[in-house]
């Protein structure tokens, strides 16, 4: 007679790992959306920036900000000769007078929605912020001031 060794997974030895990988995936799937909406939240501050100067050189060079046309990044860049791209976000700009604009960076994604927005003022990480977070704690790490 030839004896067989066998071996296998318990039912108990299974349900704990599954149970654990479970565990894993409560905490790791919150934390991967929040770092999501930094980087977008980091990428629309940057993208905001990057037109806050952009439109400075225009006013400097023209007397006036850049036209609304459609309002969109592609008007944006158009206008300014830059090279804005959305990932994910949906950029709106509104020329309010000559001398005044509001360009705004909306993220409605995965985690909770939230704004960015800038305007003609100096670019600022102190009170009043520029680009500052439109509604409070809505952003991930920028504060309100707007």
């Amino acid at each position: 007679m030839i004896k067989r060794n066998k071996t296998a997974y318990t039912l108990i030895e299974v349900m704990i790992v599954v149970v654990l990988l479970g565990l894993l995936a409560a905490f790791a799937i919150p934390n991967f959306q929040g770092s999501i909406r930094k980087a977008h939240e980091r990428d629309a501050v940057m993208q905001l920036t990057l037109i806050n100067g952009a439109q400075k050189i225009y006013f400097a060079q023209n007397g006036f900000y850049s036209p609304t046309g459609a309002g969109t990044y592609t008007q944006l860049n158009t206008d300014l000769g830059l090279n804005i791209i959305p990932n994910g976000m949906t950029y709106t700009y509104n020329r309010i007078a000559l001398a005044t604009y509001r360009t705004t960076a909306a993220w409605t994604g995965g985690g909770g929605n939230f704004t960015v927005r800038v305007t003609q003022a100096a670019v600022s990480q102190s009170a009043p912020l520029n680009p500052c977070c439109t509604v409070a704690g809505a952003c991930p790490t920028l504060g309100t001031g707007c």
